[in-house]
């Protein structure tokens, strides 16, 4: 029992004995000798100062207990969403170190409550083997309810294979197929081994692409991009294609007209990069 207590509990008994001052009468007579009027008024001051005194420091103990803080919980949300920027559902949402999930709904938004504040709080997306963490630095004194999270998670549903070659045939029964590939990380590639484009002004370089993905995999947004750059200069806008899926690689092309220089291919998505190419391409002497 605290100090406070029993300050309090003794100034009560002190209080009662206090108030019945002629005595306790019972069946056996008085438990205690009447008080005098002088020892009745001592009586009440003493008890009184024991219950006061008590419940004062009954109080400071209490201030004096740490409290929970409720910046020391925070609830997160964000959203999870593909890398062509379609809302992902039904995609689980954990904080990595932390015993806190949550479920994306049909618009891809994830809600975690509770959540023990860190300066550094790291968030994963799982779905089969598509994976994507952020990492998020958090300030205590700029926490205000629910913080929301900007940066999406972003989920791959496919992966690509990149061809530069000299032509893309279109095969009768066959589909797509690419001619004269060039091979190796970082081509070398004369012009003068290069195709006319169909004016028959300027040498092109054709692209040969494969994407395999999830059949089943239907939405809205689908869209690549593909930058050509000479010498980290990007020539004209970037080439907008749609695109599907298949798990034996879903065949398309595009070509640029080139010429001398250092060149890079990419190709991307909104939110991420699939593929970087370096070729040069040089004129034959």
């Amino acid at each position: 029992m605290s100090v406070p207590v029993v300050l309090i509990v003794v100034g009560s008994i002190f209080l009662i004995f206090a108030f019945f001052g002629s005595g306790i009468k019972t069946k056996w007579g008085r438990l205690s000798r009447p008080l005098s009027k002088g020892e009745q008024i001592a009586g009440y001051i003493i008890s009184g100062l024991f219950v006061i005194v008590g419940i004062v420091l009954f109080i400071i103990e209490q201030r004096a207990l740490p409290t929970p803080d409720k910046k020391d919980k925070l609830d997160i949300t964000g959203k999870v969403v593909d890398i062509f920027d379609n809302p992902r559902n039904d995609i689980i949402v954990i904080t990595k170190g932390v015993q806190r999930y949550a479920i994306t709904d049909r618009n891809g938004q994830y809600h975690l409550s509770n959540v023990p504040f860190q300066s550094n709080i790291t968030l994963e997306a799982h779905y089969g083997k598509q994976k994507d963490n952020i990492s998020i630095t958090l300030d205590r004194s700029n926490i205000r309810g629910t913080q929301t999270i900007h940066e999406f998670l972003t989920l791959n549903p496919i992966k690509i294979e990149v061809y530069l070659c000299t032509h893309v045939d279109d095969l009768e029964g066959e589909g797509l197929a690419p001619r004269g590939k060039f091979e190796g990380e970082n081509p070398r590639i004369s012009l003068d081994s290069l195709s006319w484009d169909e004016e028959e002004r300027n040498r092109e370089i054709w692209c040969f692409v494969k994407v395999f993905g999830p059949l089943e995999y239907q939405v809205e947004k689908k869209e690549i991009f593909y930058e050509w750059y000479c010498n980290k200069e990007l020539q004209a806008r970037p080439y907008e294609q749609l695109i599907g899926f298949n798990p034996y690689g879903w065949r398309t092309r595009a070509s640029k007209k080139v010429w001398v220089g250092q060149w890079q291919l990419v190709i991307k998505t909104k939110h991420v990069e699939l593929a970087r190419i370096p070729f040069e391409v040089y004129k034959t002497p």
